[in-house]
C-alpha cells in the first residue's frame, strides 16, 4: 500500500493507490492546480465525495482556482444531495461574478430543495442572462410545482420514462402559456428521438412550432430534420433556420445548425461565417467550438483551428470525450 503524500485529499484506500502513485517522490497535492485537476478526474469517474474533497483542497492551497473550484464543488455536492453546502458554494461564485451558469446552477439546487419561488427567480435570471437551458427548466419547474411530480419522474435517464412524463404533462396543458407548451413539446420531441420513435418526435417538434413559432422552436425542428431526415430535406431545414433568424438574428444554436448544414452541402465560406456568428453568441459551447475548429481546418485556417482546440481542451478539463476529439482532430491536421 502506497503511503499518501502529506496534502493528499483522498481517504479511500483504492483511490489513494490509484492516484497517489504518481506522487511517490513529491507532494504534488500541495498545489492548487493539481488538486483541482484531481477533482475533475474524480468527478468524471463518479467519485463525487472524493471530488468534493479535492476541490476543497484546491481552495485551501491558493486563490488561483477559488471560483472555479467553488463551482465544481457545488456540482459535486449537488450530486451527493448535500444541497445546503452546494448552495453556499454557488453563492460564493455568484457574489463574486454572477455568471449565467452559476445562476442556472443555483436555480437547479433550489428546485431540488423544493424552494420553488427562489428557484423560479434564479432560473429566470439565468434565462434573461442568456443561458440556453433555463427556459426549459422553468417550464419543468412549473409542472413539478403545480402537478406534484417528483424529481425522479421528471429527470429520469430512461428515455421511455422521460417520454411518458412529458406526454403526461401535455395532457394537463389546459391554461399553459404558448411558450410553456412549446417548451414541453420540445422536451417530448427530444425524449421521443432518444427512444428512436422519429415520426413521433417530428410531430412534437412541428407542434411546438405551431404553438409558439420562435428562434428556439424553429431551430429545434431544423436540427431534428438535419440529424434524422434525408438529404432531400436539407432545404426544409435551411428554411426553418432562416425563419428562426427572423425572430432572433443572434441566436447561437441557429447559426451553429446553419453552419453544419452549409458545411454538409459544401458551402464552406457561408458555413464559416455562420460558425463564427455561433461562436460570438455562445463562446463556451463545446459543440460549437469543435465544429468551428473542424471547419477552420477544412478551410485551411490551421492556426485558428489549433487555437480553438486549445480553448476546447481548457474548457473540457478532464472530459475525455472532448479532449479525445480535440486530440484526434489535431492529429488529422498534422499538428503535434
Amino acid at each position: 500500500m502506497h503511503k499518501p503524500c502529506e496534502n493528499c485529499p483522498l481517504r479511500d484506500r483504492a483511490l489513494i493507490e490509484r492516484f497517489c502513485q504518481r506522487c511517490r517522490e513529491k507532494d504534488v497535492w500541495g498545489d492548487a492546480r493539481r488538486c483541482h485537476e484531481l477533482g475533475n478526474m474524480l468527478y468524471h469517474d463518479g467519485e463525487f465525495n472524493a471530488a468534493a474533497d479535492a476541490f476543497r483542497a484546491a481552495r485551501r492551497h491558493s486563490d488561483e482556482f477559488l471560483l472555479e473550484a467553488a463551482f465544481n464543488l457545488s456540482l459535486s455536492l449537488t450530486r451527493l444531495r448535500h444541497y445546503d453546502e452546494a448552495l453556499s458554494a454557488i453563492d460564493e461564485v455568484i457574489d463574486s461574478e454572477p455568471l449565467p451558469e452559476a445562476m442556472y446552477m443555483k436555480g437547479l439546487i433550489l428546485r431540488y430543495m423544493e424552494r420553488w419561488d427562489e428557484a423560479e427567480h434564479w432560473l429566470k435570471r439565468a434565462d434573461e442572462a442568456g443561458h440556453d437551458k433555463a427556459a426549459a427548466e422553468l417550464s419543468t419547474l412549473f409542472w413539478m410545482r403545480y402537478q406534484g411530480v417528483s424529481h425522479g419522474e421528471a429527470f429520469s435517464d430512461d428515455p421511455e420514462k422521460k417520454l411518458a412524463y412529458f406526454t403526461g404533462v401535455l395532457s394537463t396543458l389546459d391554461s399553459a402559456s404558448p411558450r410553456k407548451e412549446a417548451t414541453v413539446l420540445v422536451q417530448a420531441g427530444r425524449a421521443a428521438a432518444e427512444t428512436g420513435d422519429y415520426p413521433l418526435a417530428r410531430r412534437y417538434f412541428v407542434r411546438a412550432c405551431q404553438v409558439d413559432l420562435s428562434a428556439e422552436t424553429a431551430t429545434e425542428l431544423a436540427e431534428f430534420v438535419l440529424d434524422y431526415g434525408g438529404e432531400e430535406e436539407a432545404e426544409t431545414a435551411e428554411s426553418w433556420l432562416r425563419q428562426a433568424m427572423t425572430f432572433d438574428g443572434a441566436h447561437g444554436r441557429t447559426h451553429h445548425c446553419l453552419g453544419r448544414l452549409q458545411q454538409s452541402r459544401g458551402r464552406l465560406m457561408e458555413a464559416y461565417r455562420s460558425m463564427l456568428s455561433a461562436l460570438k453568441a455562445i463562446p463556451s459551447d463545446e459543440y460549437v467550438i469543435f465544429d468551428a475548429a473542424e471547419l477552420a481546418a477544412e478551410k485551411g485556417d490551421i492556426a485558428y483551428s489549433l487555437a480553438l482546440l486549445a480553448r476546447l481542451e481548457q474548457l473540457a478539463g478532464s472530459d475525455h470525450y472532448w479532449t479525445d476529439r480535440a486530440r484526434n482532430l489535431r492529429r488529422g491536421i498534422g499538428a503535434s
